[in-house]
């Protein structure tokens, strides 16, 4: 296996690549809902839910993650 001179330095190579043309924005949303097996969450429209459920959701998860809340300390 050859090495590269910059690993025999030490140095971490990185791997760069120029996007040309168009990046869908939603790339990553549309690669997690291939691997959860829910293509139609790749759309963001597909999971809008009602006002008053995203309130209980919201209100669920800050009371979930309140103990580590730091900037309730004090």
């Amino acid at each position: 296996m050859e090495v590269s001179s910059a690993e025999e330095h030490g140095k971490p190579t990185r791997l760069l690549h120029r996007v040309q043309g168009l990046f869908r924005a939603q790339f990553g949303r549309e690669v997690l809902a291939s691997v959860l097996k829910e293509p139609k969450k790749a759309n963001w429209k597909a999971c809008v839910v009602p006002q008053e459920e995203e309130t209980v959701q919201c209100e669920a998860f800050k009371a979930e993650f309140k103990p580590f809340d730091f900037a309730l300390e004090g």
